[in-house]
């Protein structure tokens, strides 16, 4: 099977790329939904084909602008989270992202009249998790039952092992036995399979 390989673009198709965002933010904060590709085109100095190169359809501009903004609102949580005091990183998260919002006129034109194609995929692409499997098992030393934060939506269809084993502890025996604890689950991944079983 062959694998795509996907090239980064070149300086100079970056550089168009984010001149036609730029341009597609003023212009959609202006006319919302109605502006049209070649009002882009016009509003960055490009050909209509440049910008039919880097977003084929108008909705592929506008999951472009929202995910633009969606990285920013990540940018400012991580800021956030180095911060030591926890209610100064929460409320300085919750500004960042309030003033993001309120700054993209763009972004608000768009929401207000369209649905949004965040899908559960798109999401998952958007983790730091992207390239990895999601965990089949979750194993919790130290005898606490609780995930901590921990994976929250890569472990929606994990098992869990809780153990009273502290983690310095935790050795091959430990870990055996939560591989057995493992084997001996129903898997059903919210009853999809039951589900599936009972219609066969």
């Amino acid at each position: 099977m062959s694998e795509t390989v996907i090239k980064p673009l070149r300086a100079d198709a970056r550089r168009n790329r984010e001149r036609v965002l730029t341009a597609a933010r003023a212009v959609f904060a202006e006319h919302g939904r109605e502006a049209q590709m070649d009002d882009v085109a016009r509003s960055a100095g490009v050909g209509v084909g440049t910008v039919y190169r880097h977003f084929p359809t108008k909705e592929a501009l506008v999951q472009a602008l929202a995910l633009d903004l969606f990285e920013g609102l990540l940018r400012g949580a991580r800021e956030a989270m180095a911060l030591e005091d926890p209610w100064e990183a929460f409320t300085q998260a919750l500004w960042t992202g309030g003033n993001l919002l309120a700054s993209d006129r763009a972004f608000t034109e768009i929401a207000s009249q369209t649905e949004m194609p965040i899908t559960p995929e798109l999401f998952a692409g958007r983790l730091w998790t992207a390239d990895i499997p999601d965990p089949d098992l979750v194993i919790r030393t130290s005898g606490e039952v609780r995930l901590s934060n921990f994976l929250l939506w890569q472990a929606a269809y994990a098992e869990f092992v809780f153990t009273p084993v502290l983690w310095p502890d935790f050795d091959a025996a430990a870990l055996g036995a939560a591989i057995d604890s493992f084997h001996l689950r129903d898997r059903r991944f919210g009853g999809l399979s039951a589900r599936r079983g009972a219609g066969a």
